[in-house]
C-alpha cells in the first residue's frame, strides 16, 4: 500500500539494526484516551444537521476507539454501527436505517467496519445519499500494516471475529482490497474506481479525512465532539 506508512524510520535511522528491533518489540501502543460524557445542549432546536459518517481502515487501524469514543462522549448524538458486533453487513444497514428514521431521537450513523474499497461502501453510501438525502463524511485511518497486525496481536482473547494466531492473515487479506478514497480539497469529493466488468464507481462524500497519527485522531475527535 502506497503512502500507508506510520512514520517509517521515526528517528531509527540513528539506532544499529539489532537495537531497532529489540526496541521496535518493546514499543508498546498508547492506551486509547478514556471517554468523557458530554451532556446535551439545553435547547429546543435541532441540535445538528443529519449526515453519516464512514470510517475506512484495516483491522487495528482505531476505527473502533474511534467510534466508541464519539458513542460514549455524546451518545444523543452518535450511534456507533459495528459488523463484528452485529455480525454481518445486513444488520449494519437495519441499523443504520432504523436509526436515520428514528426522528424523535436523531442521531448520527458512525459506520464502523473494514469498507477498504467501494464494493464495501455502496449500500451505505445508498442508504445515506440515495434513501435519506443526507451527506456523508470519510475518515481514512492510514497505518501500515505491520502497525495494524501488531495492535490487533495485542487484543488477544479480546475480540469478536480475530483468533489469536491469525491476526496477520486477517489484516493481509482486507489489504489486497485496500482501495481508499482518495483524498480531495473540494467541499464534495467525486471519487471514480474500475470496477471489475470495467465500469466506473462514483462515490460522493461531504469530506474524506485521512488519519495516521494518535495527534490526528484527536484532533478530529475535538472536531466531532464541538457542540455548535
Amino acid at each position: 500500500m502506497n503512502g500507508t506508512t506510520d512514520n517509517d524510520d521515526d528517528g531509527w535511522e540513528v539506532v544499529a539494526p539489532k537495537q531497532k528491533r529489540r526496541n521496535n518489540r518493546k514499543k508498546d501502543i498508547p492506551p486509547p484516551p478514556v471517554a468523557t460524557y458530554i451532556p446535551p445542549p439545553t435547547t429546543t432546536t435541532t441540535l445538528f444537521e443529519p449526515y453519516l459518517l464512514l470510517l475506512v481502515g484495516l483491522q487495528g487501524s482505531g476505527k473502533s476507539t474511534f467510534a466508541s469514543y464519539l458513542q460514549t462522549s455524546m451518545p444523543w448524538k452518535y450511534v456507533r454501527i459495528n459488523q463484528d458486533t452485529l455480525g454481518n453487513r445486513s444488520a449494519c444497514e437495519e441499523l443504520t436505517r432504523s436509526t436515520l428514521l428514528n426522528l424523535k431521537e436523531p442521531r448520527i450513523p458512525i459506520i464502523d467496519r473494514c469498507n477498504v474499497n467501494s464494493e464495501q461502501r455502496r449500500s451505505f453510501l445508498n442508504i445515506a445519499q440515495k434513501e435519506f438525502k443526507i451527506p456523508v463524511d470519510c475518515i481514512v485511518f492510514q497505518y501500515n500494516l505491520e502497525t495494524c497486525v501488531g495492535r490487533c496481536k495485542q487484543r488477544g482473547n479480546n475480540h469478536e471475529t480475530l483468533r489469536p494466531g491469525e491476526e496477520r492473515q486477517a489484516v493481509e487479506r482486507m489489504a489486497d482490497l485496500w482501495n481508499p478514497p482518495s483524498l480531495s480539497k473540494n467541499v464534495t469529493d467525486v471519487v471514480l474506481r474500475q470496477g471489475k466488468r470495467g465500469r466506473d464507481n462514483v462515490e460522493i462524500f461531504r469530506s474524506v479525512r485521512y488519519v495516521s497519527s494518535f495527534e490526528m485522531v484527536d484532533q478530529l475527535l475535538k472536531e466531532y465532539l464541538k457542540i455548535e
